[in-house]
């Protein structure tokens, strides 16, 4: 299904299946907002979504929403995103650490066609999430 438009998005489906990656406080988010396109575009989503960003209190934030909660359920699944009830009005919501070290999972398993890398990794607390 096509990526739209984040406001059009927003119009069609105000209460879709959220998955936000939090980045690094000062962090750039135009690179992993493109890297995490294309493993979304690789995971063939087939209802709508989108992918914005924003900036919050704890630094930078990429917002991928889905029609489908399958779909946002496949992301979750790749990025090992977990259960949050941080902002109100969604079908589902999940959060994941957007940082160095995922980014380069991202990045080999999008240049190896593969899985994500599964090795485990030291879980933040969540700042607020």
């Amino acid at each position: 299904m096509p990526k739209l438009p984040w406001s059009e998005m927003i119009g069609l489906y105000p209460g879709g299946h959220l998955v936000v990656g939090y980045l690094p406080m000062g962090a750039n988010a135009v690179r992993p907002a493109r890297t995490v396109r294309r493993l979304v575009e690789r995971l063939r989503p087939r209802k709508a979504w989108a992918v914005s960003t924003r900036q919050e209190v704890h630094g930078p934030a990429l917002y991928c929403l889905f029609e489908d909660k399958n779909d946002s359920d496949r992301l979750a699944k790749a990025v090992r995103a977990r259960a949050m009830a941080r902002y109100p009005g969604w079908a589902s919501q999940r959060w994941f650490d957007l940082d160095g070290p995922m980014m380069a999972s991202i990045a080999a398993s999008l240049l190896a066609g593969g899985e994500i890398d599964e090795r485990p990794r030291q879980p933040r607390p969540p700042s607020g999430r």
